[in-house]
């Protein structure tokens, strides 16, 4: 059974963890947002044509969605980590309070 100690330590490592996935999340999602107002105009590339435009649009759609879903992705990696502590957390009172019970001096 863990010490008290070690379990705020536990604790605190998970919400910590927690807490960088989360900033992961909130950058590339300001990535994904940047990456929808990049789109350019055909004359922009008029002197390609219309083939160079259309990759173009390709490319940053699938640059905007793979970003969209990094950032989601993120975010949930970020619950989880705050559910596994939480279940930690009550697995470990869970446990501590059956231990005592078995030992309590029944009159």
């Amino acid at each position: 059974m863990l010490s008290p100690e070690e379990i705020r330590v536990a604790s605190e490592a998970l919400g910590s963890d927690a807490t960088v996935w989360d900033d992961v999340s909130t950058r590339i999602s300001t990535a994904s947002t940047a990456s929808t107002s990049m789109h350019s105009s055909d004359a922009a590339f008029c002197w390609k044509g219309d083939e160079l435009y259309a990759q173009y649009g390709e490319i940053l759609s699938a640059v905007t969605s793979y970003l969209s879903a990094g950032a989601s992705a993120a975010a949930d990696g970020a619950q989880v980590l705050r559910e596994v502590r939480d279940l930690f957390i009550a697995r470990e009172d869970e446990t501590v309070s059956t231990i005592n019970g078995m030992w309590e001096v029944q009159l």
